[in-house]
């Protein structure tokens, strides 16, 4: 029976103790929790909070994230494979070596978020803001971007492999990422974006 959690404010101790597996979720208190190794596989969060929470190797694999804040969280290490995000706050949150597969992510705010050396290959953004993010030594092969705010970004080694970019703002980009094999670009700002990218290769 999957277990539901409504209003709760979760403590360290009470985290560690709960069912988590498929479990739903809504409006919950997760503020400073400290925890390592929590598994919310296919878990469903609603409108809940992660504000300074530190979930280090967190397992958020195949659930779902609707209005939810991780602000200033670190969830470094995360797996969130299948998982995915919309509408959540990631503003300055630290997902280094975080590992996920086809993930999507959706008007979502993640800006000065740090991504690095995290492995996103066939990872999905739409609306996304990235502004002042750092993705140094990321693999985001395969990954499809759309109508995303890159300004600032900073790609330093990252991988960028049979991407494709749809629209979107990528200007004063920071760091030179690898050059792919191939990656194309879409939309109105087209050839802007990929003159954007191609100036940094040439660094």
């Amino acid at each position: 029976m999957t277990s539901e959690y409504d209003g709760v404010t979760f403590s360290s101790a009470q985290l560690a103790a709960a069912d988590l597996f498929e479990a739903r979720f809504v409006n919950c208190d997760f503020r400073g929790v400290i925890a390592d190794n929590i598994c919310f596989e296919g878990a469903q969060f609603e409108g809940c909070s992660f504000r300074g929470a530190e979930l280090r190797a967190v397992q958020f694999g195949a659930a779902w994230l609707i209005d939810c804040d991780f602000t200033s969280a670190r969830l470094d290490g995360a797996e969130i494979a299948g998982a995915r995000f919309s509408k959540v706050a990631f503003v300055g949150t630290d997902l280094t070596n975080a590992s996920a597969g086809k993930v999507d992510f959706s008007d979502v705010d993640a800006s000065m978020s740090v991504w690095i050396g995290v492995r996103l290959i066939g990872a999905t953004f739409t609306r996304v803001r990235f502004e002042k993010a750092i993705f140094a030594g990321a693999d985001l092969s395969r990954s499809r971007w759309s109508d995303c705010e890159m300004g600032g970004a900073n790609f330093e080694r990252a991988k960028l492999d049979d991407t494709r970019i749809y629209g979107g703002m990528w200007s004063e980009l920071r760091g030179v990422p690898q050059q792919p094999s191939s990656f194309q670009t879409f939309g109105d700002n087209a050839m802007e974006i990929e003159r954007v990218l191609r100036d940094k290769w040439r660094e």
